[in-house]
């Protein structure tokens, strides 16, 4: 193996996933991996980091995508067709049974 011996402790290291990850199958061939129930708070803050970062770039994506998407092609109706509801517009029926009819007998 080529490094010293830090990097053949990390090529033994695992990253698993679980507040309770022990390596699992990878511990029969040699590498380790505790999770946060064993003591090792490291995995679970880079875990913790990790979703963070993912939460932040995809709502970030999703709202200049979404800001671009409306700047070209309208997201909403205008007012009056929204209050009026949209059943008719988008399906061409109405999706509820109007309050006044009579009902049968």
């Amino acid at each position: 193996m080529r490094g010293g011996p830090a990097a053949q402790r990390l090529r033994k290291t695992v990253l698993q996933f679980g507040p309770r990850a022990q390596g699992g199958l990878n511990r029969n061939r040699g590498y380790t991996a505790i999770g946060l129930l064993y003591g090792n708070v490291g995995q679970f803050v880079a875990q913790v980091v990790g979703a963070a970062v993912a939460f932040i770039w995809a709502f970030g994506a999703s709202c200049i995508f979404f800001k671009v998407l409306d700047r070209l092609v309208k997201l909403r109706v205008c007012p009056e067709v929204e209050l009026a509801g949209l059943d008719i517009p988008e399906m061409g029926l109405g999706g509820h049974i109007p309050d006044d009819l009579p009902a049968a007998a």
